[in-house]
């Protein structure tokens, strides 16, 4: 297992914000809150490129990252990476100042039913999907 120190989204950037709860388990960058600790961010397909999602498939992709679910699964949704996922499972975090959740939530879905079944789902809490040709 090798732990990197960055997050996924949409665009390359290093955010400053401010840890809160136990261990920084709390901390967001929709919180519009600036603090002093760095958070870096990479575009979430170059970074599965880099580690070679596309020659190879992933057994699972889990998120739960205070709201950059949503930037993470679209860019990865608008490329065929997404292919490459056997199983996604995701914390939606609607609730947090994502702009447009509901709808962008709507338009996730729908594009992850292209090629993923939902296998539980909490709507707008957590939920899991498998890619359609795995049992």
């Amino acid at each position: 297992m090798t732990v990197v120190n960055l997050g996924l989204g949409v665009r390359n950037e290093v955010l400053f914000v401010d840890v809160k709860g136990a261990n920084g388990c709390a901390t967001s960058k929709f919180t519009n809150k600036a603090g002093n600790t760095p958070l870096f961010i990479t575009n979430s397909t170059e970074f599965m490129l880099k580690i070679g999602v596309g020659i190879y498939d992933i057994d699972l992709l889990t998120m739960n990252c205070e709201g950059c679910e949503f930037e993470a699964l679209e860019t990865l949704l608008s490329s065929n990476l997404i292919n490459h996922f056997k199983n996604i499972q995701w914390a939606t975090h609607s609730t947090l100042g994502v702009g447009d959740a509901i709808p962008r939530y709507c338009r996730i879905q729908e594009l992850l039913s292209r090629t993923h079944r939902p296998t539980y789902q909490y709507r707008f809490i957590w939920e899991s999907w498998r890619r359609r040709d795995v049992k």
